[in-house]
């Protein structure tokens, strides 16, 4: 199997996933990314098992496959580059050719046997009345910005160890508190058609004020 695709696309998408990706674990599947060709999509997944990420573009192949390959060796290469085209062909003994203008790196790839199965909600038939909203990247990493330095470091209080998403009638409310200090703050601009409460992890919100 073989396919091309832009450099900075690819650097792009990886920036996007690579927080997943936990820099110690006592499972070293995880230190990698999982590859999905399918129908002309190539699908990069990451996951530390409490988060995971993905991001996908548009390539020119007929393949499909799976395959695991370590994500941040493939990610310094990436990086390295200049805006290029990148050339990835898979060869019988396990490794990848990644030919561009400028040179060749090879690297392995593993069975996608062994990575965890991402779960995904909207595909879980048996998960009834989800609640979906959308919400302005740069509003929320503006909110996350102005809250999140109040959550709990605490593991004795996980609940604190968060923020608070609140939908009420008069909009989204984030709230995070350590014991000491409390933030509530309230986004008039956003609402949903539910009232609900929800709270987001510490290492959630992490992660989204990286990408976002």
């Amino acid at each position: 199997m073989e396919f091309k695709v832009n450099s900075k696309e690819l650097e792009k998408l990886l920036g996007k996933i690579i927080p997943a990706v936990p820099t110690r674990t006592p499972m070293p599947i995880l230190e990698n990314f999982l590859f999905e060709v399918k129908d002309g999509l190539l699908t990069i997944y990451a996951t530390d098992l409490e988060i995971s990420l993905k991001s996908s573009l548009s390539i020119a192949t007929e393949d499909n496959i799976k395959l695991v390959v370590p994500a941040r060796l493939l990610n310094d290469i990436v990086r390295s580059l200049s805006d290029t085209t990148i050339h990835f062909k898979l060869t019988s003994n396990k490794k990848i050719n990644l030919t561009t203008d400028t040179g060749k790196y090879v690297i392995s790839y593993l069975d996608p046997d062994e990575f965890p199965e991402i779960p995904s909600v909207t595909d879980d038939k048996n998960v009834k009345d989800i609640n979906e909203v959308v919400i302005n990247g740069i509003e929320l990493r503006q909110a996350f910005e102005k809250t999140s330095f109040a959550m709990s470091k605490e593991e004795m209080r996980p609940a604190m160890m968060g923020t608070l998403f609140e939908f009420t009638d008069d909009g989204l409310r984030f709230v995070t508190t350590d014991g000491h200090r409390l933030v509530n703050l309230l986004k008039k601009n956003i609402r949903a058609n539910f009232n609900q409460q929800y709270v987001v992890p510490e290492r959630a919100v992490s992660v989204l004020l990286k990408i976002l």
